[in-house]
């Protein structure tokens, strides 16, 4: 198996400023580089888009994120799957 597969990993939050930037952190420190992280707000209020909105700013290539109003969690992670970067063999 080839070692360099990306590895998307899709996390949904809403309202969730107080563990955000943990979980962003922990996706960050994973050792295998090939890592992209996409996160679905599903439209916060309490300052959660702004730090999201931060760490994207400055890993643009690790980390993408998409904020709107959803229809719960299972709702949001399908969308974080259409937003993955998909790598397909020619």
């Amino acid at each position: 198996m080839p070692n360099n597969l990306l590895v998307s990993i899709v996390t949904p939050v809403r309202n969730d400023r107080k563990y955000i930037a943990r979980c962003i952190q922990s996706v960050l420190l994973q050792e295998y580089p090939h890592i992209e992280h996409v996160i679905v707000d599903g439209a916060s209020t309490d300052g959660t888009l702004d730090i999201i909105s931060n760490y994207s700013k400055k890993f643009p290539q690790r980390i993408r994120f998409i904020s709107e109003p959803d229809n719960g969690g299972a709702d949001a992670w399908n969308k974080g799957l259409k937003k993955r970067t998909v790598i397909q063999k020619i």
